[in-house]
C-alpha cells in the first residue's frame, strides 16, 4: 500500500495525490490503515469503513497520526453484525465496541443495513450504499478543523 502513496524516483507517474485517497476498506483493511497511516506517516483524505472491528491495539497505533485523514472518515457499522465483534475479539478491550470515539469535525457513523458484508454483496443494500458512498465522497466538508 505504501508504494501507491509515496513518491518512487523515475515513477512519479504512480504517485496518487493526497487529494485523491478516497479510500472504502471493508472489515479488517482498516487495522491495515491504521498502520500505514500510525507507522508509515501515511495521509489520506476520505475514508469510508464497512464493518471494520475498532480494536484498542490498532487504536492506539492511528490515535496520535488521527490528524493525517485530511478530510472525513464515514463508518458503517450493524447491530447485527457479529464478524465485527468476532474481529475486535482479544484487542486489550474489554466489552463490544462497533464505533470508534468521537473525531469531532472527522468521524460520521452510519448504521448500516443487514450484516458484515450485506451492502456489499446484496443488490438492495448494494444500491444503497452506491448512494450513500457517492453522496459522502461528493458533498464538501461542513467545517473546518485544524490540522496538526
Amino acid at each position: 500500500m505504501r508504494g501507491y502513496f509515496k513518491p518512487i524516483r523515475d515513477l512519479d507517474d504512480l504517485y496518487i495525490l493526497v487529494t485523491d485517497r478516497n479510500l472504502i476498506l471493508h472489515s479488517h483493511a482498516w487495522q491495515l490503515l491504521c498502520y500505514a497511516i500510525g507507522i508509515y506517516d501515511l495521509w489520506v483524505n476520505n475514508i469510508i469503513t464497512i464493518g471494520s472491528p475498532i480494536r484498542d491495539d490498532t487504536w492506539k497505533i492511528i490515535a496520535p497520526k488521527i490528524g493525517n485523514i485530511k478530510g472525513r472518515w464515514l463508518h458503517l457499522w450493524s447491530p447485527t453484525d457479529r464478524m465485527q465483534v468476532l474481529g475486535g475479539l482479544f484487542d486489550g478491550h474489554v466489552g463490544i465496541r462497533r464505533t470508534p470515539p468521537a473525531i469531532p469535525g472527522v468521524l460520521e457513523l452510519r448504521q448500516m443495513p443487514g450484516g458484515h458484508s450485506t451492502v456489499l454483496n446484496k443488490p438492495a443494500e448494494m444500491a444503497w450504499f452506491r448512494d450513500v458512498a457517492i453522496e459522502f465522497f461528493t458533498r464538501p466538508a461542513s467545517r473546518s478543523r485544524s490540522r496538526r
